[in-house]
C-alpha cells in the first residue's frame, strides 16, 4: 500500500466549467496516484481540495491508528503553503520573531515533526513532494527529521527547469490567509527583515505568475499541475527510485 496526502495538488487534475453557476472545480485525471495504480499497485489517496499541511497529516495519522493491520509501504505528502494553518496558531509562535521566516519556519518544522510522528506509526519513510510550497530543504534534514525524506523539493521547478532543487523556496502564494498573519509578522521586524519579508511575497507572486506562463503543465484550470505534470512526476520518483 502507498498512501498519498496533502491538497488539491495531490489529487490531480482539476477543471472548472466556466458555463455553470458554481465554478466549481472537478477531478479529471488522479494524478500521481492513477499513474501508480495503473502500474499495479495499490494506492490511497487521501488528499483534499483546500487542504492544509497540519491536517493532511492528521488524515494520514488516524488513518493508519484505524487500519493498523495493513502494510504502508511509503507515504508521499504534498507540501502546501505554511499559512494556511492559521487555525492552528500558538500565541508563542510570535513571542521571538526576530527575522522575516520565523513563523514560517516554526509552522514548517511543527508540519515535518508530525511526519516524523507518522513514519514511526507506519514503519516506512514518507517522502514530501513540494506542491503548492516548495520543501524546506537542509543539509541535515534527514538527521532533523528521522524517516522523512524530501523527494521533490519543488515540482514546480521540475516541471519548468527540469530540476527540483530551488535556492530559494516558495513556503507560499499570497492568499486569503496571507494578510493578517503578514501585518502580525511585519510589527516584529526591523526595516532590514521587514524587505526580506516582502521578498518573500514578491516571489509568491512570482511563483503564481509562473504557473499561469506554463499551460502545458497547469490548465485547464490554471492552478494545478495536470495529467501531464504529474506524469512527469512519476517518471521523476521512479528514476530517482521512490517508486
Amino acid at each position: 500500500m502507498i498512501i498519498i496526502s496533502g491538497c488539491s495538488w495531490a489529487c490531480g487534475e482539476w477543471d472548472v466549467d466556466h458555463r455553470a453557476e458554481t465554478k466549481i472545480p472537478t477531478l479529471q485525471h488522479g494524478g500521481l496516484a492513477q499513474y501508480i495504480t495503473e502500474s499495479g499497485r495499490q494506492v490511497l489517496n487521501l488528499g483534499i481540495p483546500g487542504g492544509t499541511n497540519l491536517a493532511a497529516a492528521k488524515r494520514v495519522q488516524t488513518w493508519l491508528e484505524r487500519n493498523s493491520d495493513v502494510v504502508v509501504d511509503k507515504i508521499f505528502m504534498f507540501q502546501t503553503e505554511w499559512n494556511r494553518d492559521h487555525l492552528m496558531i500558538f500565541e508563542d509562535d510570535f513571542t521571538n520573531v526576530t527575522h522575516a521566516n520565523t513563523v514560517p519556519n516554526i509552522w514548517v518544522a511543527r508540519y515535518y515533526y508530525r511526519l516524523v510522528d507518522i513514519a514511526k506509526l507506519a514503519n516506512c519513510a514518507v517522502y514530501i513532494i513540494g506542491g503548492v510550497a516548495d520543501a524546506d530543504w537542509s543539509d541535515n534534514f534527514e538527521q532533523d527529521y528521522p524517516g522523512v525524506k524530501i523527494a521533490c523539493q519543488s515540482m514546480t521547478n521540475l516541471l519548468i527547469n527540469h530540476n527540483h532543487r530551488v535556492d530559494t523556496p516558495v513556503l507560499s502564494w499570497y492568499n486569503r490567509h496571507s494578510p493578517p498573519l503578514i501585518k502580525r509578522i511585519r510589527g516584529h521586524l526591523d526595516d532590514t527583515e521587514t524587505t526580506k519579508l516582502l521578498n518573500d511575497i514578491d516571489r509568491g507572486f512570482e511563483r503564481e505568475n509562473l504557473v499561469f506562463q506554463h499551460p502545458e503543465y497547469f490548465w485547464p484550470d490554471g492552478n494545478h499541475p495536470n495529467r501531464a505534470a504529474h506524469l512527469v512526476l512519476y517518471n521523476y520518483l521512479i528514476k530517482n527510485k521512490y517508486l
